[in-house]
């Protein structure tokens, strides 16, 4: 697997007054990617030493990410305490371009007597193309933070985000004439030779993720000592997927800690 990334990023922030900070963030990430590997599609029979399944795969992709936001941090005394806070918008843009190419059957390999060999087609681009994936992901979301300091011992974290995502995956491939798609006949082919790949009903094959969560954060802390503390922290996160020709349930996550 190789894999090539461009990151770069830039902030800038201004101090409102004394007490209030405000932040513009941008950060954008590149990542070129390709991946050549074998692998067996099932077990070995019984009495059986080579591998007669292997099969060499081949795939590569780019991914795009974007990422902006806007935030406010500043800090407030109440009762007879001083707390910080956190107020921020957020926007993510991600693209990412799959393409797979028809694996092809490699030779038997017996694992306990290795005879290894040297392939003819290791490089990007010499099998042929089978289809071709573009996902697009769009995440702007809301949260806010506060820190509150409770008494000189006692602290407590609340926080929350709101999310509205959505990824839509769309499916291309060769255009084999008479309005059919399908895997592209040689290596010839490219990525512009592609058109929306159809079902069985002649619709654009295309899956669809989206979901709306509010994640919460609620942190507590508490000073025993001037020098041991203890902690409670739970936090909960969600991420639409999605796949080629497939809608998925959201993926969601929590997280707990105690220390």
């Amino acid at each position: 697997v190789k894999g090539d990334f461009i990151n770069y990023g830039i902030e800038a922030s201004y101090a409102l007054n004394d007490r209030l900070t405000a932040n513009a963030i941008y950060d954008y990430q590149e990542i070129d990617r390709f991946g050549l590997f074998a692998q067996v599609s099932g077990p070995l029979a019984p009495g059986v030493t080579d591998l007669r399944q292997r099969r060499r795969e081949n795939r590569e992709g780019l991914s795009e990410i974007s990422n902006y936001e806007l935030n406010l941090v500043g800090d407030f005394d109440a009762f007879g305490q001083s707390h910080v806070f956190y107020i921020g918008l957020q926007h993510l843009d991600a693209t990412t371009d799959d393409v797979n190419r028809l694996p092809r059957d490699l030779d038997r390999f017996d694992p306990f007597n290795p005879v290894y060999q040297s392939e003819d087609f290791t490089g990007r681009g010499d099998a042929v193309l089978e289809d071709y994936g573009i996902s697009n992901l769009e995440a702007p979301a809301i949260a806010a933070q506060a820190y509150l300091n409770v008494t000189d011992r006692f602290s407590v974290l609340l926080g929350g985000r709101y999310s509205d995502q959505e990824s839509v995956t769309d499916v291309f491939e060769c255009d084999l004439g008479g309005g059919t798609t399908g895997i592209c006949p040689d290596t010839s082919f490219g990525t512009g030779d592609l058109v929306p790949a159809l079902d069985g009903e002649g619709n654009p094959v295309r899956s669809v993720g989206e979901g709306q969560e509010f994640s919460p954060t609620v942190g507590l802390v508490y000073k025993v000592t001037d020098d041991i503390n203890t902690y409670f922290y739970y936090s909960k996160s969600c991420e639409v997927q999605s796949a080629q020709a497939r809608s998925l349930d959201t993926s969601e996550g929590e997280q707990f800690e105690v220390g």
